[in-house]
């Protein structure tokens, strides 16, 4: 195709990366990232010539404010169409403003083919130079600006749609709200379902709002880090907030927002990270679920199911782990607990049957008339009639002809429960 080398290693780039290689690719290059990424900077700046820089202050920095202005404006347009969230392309613009890293390799080939004079190279070289130097302090900065922004904006056009909404703002019915609707959302909406509490769901995916929404599912687009979005959909009357979206930065946002909003609110936070619980809880979140310790307690329990734990130890020790928010997995103690096997029990006991034959002087008596337990300490724990198997049989089920009764006992209390089947009446008064 007659490519440079480094225009042909960009459109490789591109081709690996929706291939199905691409994460292996990117495990076989990641020790060499920080690498490259040192020597990358250390090019540029020794590319960069100090001198016109100085000579050339004012250009550059016009050329720097005509890239900031430029690229914002098309990234906020682009992702604003796609995603129809102000939040989401704000922030997206601030991000991406700075000058990609190809463009440094076009600069080269542009001069090189004597398409650029050595000024306006620099000039471009300096002001590329400069977006990269700005991008940590943007960035630190764009939440602040995107939300005073969004305050500004939409105070200013908010009582149009407060008139138009005042009667649906106050027929509030739902006693829940749920933030996000991917896999977390949708099983706490199902959950709400069949304990018939009405809920109303807000979600930041069109897609995923317009699908449910043709399901019959009670969503609304919105992005609930904006107080009129909560106020809207009733966060004043609502007693339980469950907040399952990942974003960190927008669950702290939430989860702050709603406590102000509504002091009496009950607020549930997922998170993925350990250290973001005691911060939420500073917010106001009532609980906290972090999706490590729930993936360990899930993995602890099956592991004491498989050593045959008794359920109710099982049942104490999680209690005990979720107590105090999460506290016995914050610490190294463990409380240890003596182990109880199945088999140490059962190899105790012995299990015997017993055929009712015909004539028998059990039949037509019932288990309770019988009283086995009490005249020999076996129990009779199934019977077999037919085809089909009565385990832990009522008191009152009579016995019949045929009957295959399943005792069990210690090898004493089973031979004296023969005996006692043998001659009922005589135990019997």
């Amino acid at each position: 195709l007659g490519l440079s080398l480094s225009l042909g290693a960009f459109i490789a780039g591109l081709a690996i990366s929706e291939s199905e290689y691409s994460y292996q690719t990117i495990a076989e290059v990641k020790p060499l990232k920080d690498l490259f990424m040192a020597l990358f900077f250390i090019t540029i700046g020794m590319l960069l010539a100090i001198p016109t820089l100085v000579e050339n202050f004012w250009q550059s920095l016009f050329t720097l404010l005509f890239i900031f202005c430029i690229k914002t404006l098309v990234v906020f347009f682009v992702v604003y169409l796609l995603n129809k969230n102000l939040r989401t392309a704000f922030l997206s613009s601030f991000y991406l403003f700075q000058i990609g890293e190809f463009s440094f390799v076009l600069l080269l080939e542009g001069q090189k083919l004597n398409l650029l004079s050595p000024t306006v190279y620099q000039i471009l070289l300096a002001s590329s130079v400069l977006t990269l130097f700005l991008t940590p302090f943007v960035i630190e900065i764009a939440d602040k600006l995107t939300d005073r922004f969004l305050r500004t904006f939409r105070g200013k056009h908010i009582g149009l749609v407060i008139k138009k909404h005042t009667k649906a703002h106050l027929r509030h019915t739902h006693r829940a709200i749920i933030l996000g609707f991917g896999i977390c959302g949708r099983n706490v909406a199902k959950a709400l379902k069949l304990l018939d509490i009405p809920y109303v769901v807000i979600e930041l995916n069109p897609k995923t709002v317009k699908s449910y929404r043709q399901k019959g599912e009670h969503i609304f687009f919105g992005d609930a880090t904006n107080p009129e979005i909560l106020l809207k959909h009733g966060i004043k009357s609502a007693e339980l907030l469950i907040v399952t979206i990942t974003d960190p930065i927008a669950v702290r946002k939430v989860v702050k927002l709603a406590r102000d909003l509504n002091p009496n609110i009950f607020i549930t936070a997922r998170t993925k990270f350990v250290a973001e619980m005691d911060e939420l809880f500073k917010l106001g979140a009532n609980e906290v679920i972090p999706e490590e310790y729930e993936a360990s307690i899930a993995l602890f329990e099956k592991t004491l199911r498989y050593f045959k734990t008794p359920i109710n130890v099982i049942s104490e020790l999680i209690l005990d782990l979720k107590s105090e928010r999460y506290e016995a997995l914050r610490t190294e103690k463990v409380a240890r607990f003596k182990e109880v096997s199945p088999e140490e029990v059962l190899k105790n006991l012995t299990f015997e049957t017993y055929l009712v034959k015909k004539g028998h002087p059990l039949v037509g008596i019932t288990l309770r008339a019988l009283n086995l337990r009490a005249k020999s300490g076996a129990t009779v724990i199934a019977i077999k009639r037919g085809n089909e198997l009565t385990v832990n049989p009522q008191p009152d089920t009579p016995l019949k002809e045929g009957d295959i009764l399943v005792l069990i006992g210690s090898e004493p209390q089973i031979s004296h429960a023969l005996y006692y089947l043998e001659t009922p009446y005589e135990g019997m008064y």
